[in-house]
């Protein structure tokens, strides 16, 4: 059951973007269609998320309050903010100008979900994700919150935070590989997590549980090591040797 708190704050969300979005529109401030994305959680799966992100063109923007995965992002030259984005003060505040979609990755599942919902007004519903929730067992739990009161679920089924930072320290890599897969190519294996795909028209297409796969463009994926040769984004991201585990934030 959802807590009272979390309950009063899911409802008074809701209330507020009943009004706020007729008002922007009333106002002619809605904009266009920015394509950037604020990512909570600059912990190292969400700065390599940055960094291959950055490696196509795309701005982006981390937010945390663990002042060391801040820190070692500004050493990467990422845009980062020691914060708390979900505050009603950094939101109503924020003002970043080209970001347009939210991708919640802290190892805390009710920030993740209040994160999607106080921006989902801002951005759309359809351009706020989240990782999946999991248990107390730290198991998979896609049902712990309901679709109306989340994001969109990123990586397919089953995918946790906890198993790409696994894949991370183990080695994993971020490859890149055109769609449609040549005769030749790397093919990714079945449980090598989907990240995102840039469709020829420019386009982040993140790769969802209710998503389908383009059938073109350029497909991102957390692999095994070593990385494939020859890949520009790849080459952008570096070859340091896995950081030490970091203390988690909960942004």
């Amino acid at each position: 059951m959802v807590p009272l708190v979390f309950l009063i704050i899911i409802v008074t969300v809701t209330l507020y973007g009943v009004t706020a979005a007729p008002l922007a529109r009333l106002l002619g401030l809605g904009g266009g269609a920015p394509d950037g994305v604020l990512i909570l959680g600059a912990h190292r799966f969400g700065r390599d998320m940055a960094r291959a992100l950055e490696g196509f063109g795309v701005r982006v923007h981390l937010v945390d309050i663990n002042r060391t995965s801040v820190n070692a992002a500004k050493r990467l030259k990422l845009p980062a903010s020691l914060a708390n984005a979900i505050s009603p003060e950094f939101v109503e505040e924020y003002d970043e100008q080209g970001i347009g979609c939210l991708l919640a990755l802290t190892p805390n599942d009710e920030v993740n979900t209040l994160g999607c919902l106080r921006y989902a007004e801002r951005f759309g519903r359809d351009h706020v994700f989240q990782i999946t929730p999991t248990d107390d067992d730290e198991a998979p739990n896609p049902e712990a919150i309901g679709p109306s009161h989340r994001g969109r679920l990123l990586f397919g089924q089953g995918v946790t935070l906890a198993a790409l930072d696994a894949r991370l320290q183990a080695g994993g890599r971020i490859h890149i590989v055109d769609l449609p897969l040549a005769a030749d190519a790397v093919v990714p294996g079945p449980d090598a997590p989907r990240l995102f795909v840039i469709t020829p028209e420019r386009a982040v297409h993140f790769m969802t549980t209710d998503a389908q796969l383009p059938a073109r463009g350029r497909l991102a994926y957390l692999g095994a090591a070593p990385p494939l040769a020859d890949e520009a984004v790849e080459a952008n991201l570096g070859t340091a040797a896995p950081a030490a585990p970091e203390p988690a934030g909960t942004t």
